[in-house]
């Protein structure tokens, strides 16, 4: 059950301090590691929209792959366990192109996101396939499209895509 999955906390260096289960994390925002991975394919920019179950931001658009880091694991195991849990996709080459930053945010429901995020990008070769449980849809958007999409409805995406996609476009890498 991914409440009881156990996920390491760090302190305002990122340093492990300890760990518990991400229920308890994001109940008492506890800081912790997670991991973004954008997906840049000939077709653009590898799309995720979330669940309809899930506990945040349901359906909302999202970037290609993103999650917690596991209690004792790297941030580029990370990467790619959640690059071919979501996406099918497999890769040993991710770039990191963001340190690791703090990411603050409070839903609606009263869930915390402290989180110690890191941000890879890497090329996206081969067929994808959906993790069904967690992703409504998957798809490549060309990145003009991204831009106009993002303008005219930024509800569509989920707080830390736009952090992210803010962060791209700023340091000019799509």
């Amino acid at each position: 059950m991914a409440s009881e999955e156990l996920l390491g906390v760090v302190d305002g260096q990122n340093r492990l301090v300890g760990h518990a289960t991400r229920g308890e994390i994001h109940r008492k925002g506890l800081c912790h590691r997670a991991v973004a991975v954008w997906v840049i394919g000939l077709k653009g920019i590898l799309l995720q929209q979330r669940s309809q179950t899930t506990e945040v931001c349901p359906e909302g658009w999202d970037l290609s792959t993103a999650g917690h880091v596991r209690w004792k694991e790297s941030y580029k195991a990370a990467g790619l366990r959640e690059l071919k849990e979501e996406t099918g996709l497999r890769s040993t080459r991710l770039r990191q192109i963001r340190k690791p930053h703090l990411w603050h945010y409070i839903y609606p429901n009263g869930l915390i996101d402290n989180e110690m995020m890191l941000t890879y990008l890497c090329h996206g070769k081969g067929r994808t396939e959906k993790d069904e449980g967690e992703l409504e849809k998957l798809s490549y958007v060309p990145v003009g499209e991204v831009v106009k999409w993002v303008e005219r409805r930024p509800d569509d995406f989920t707080p830390w895509f736009l952090e992210e996609w803010g962060y791209l476009l700023k340091k000019e890498i799509v």
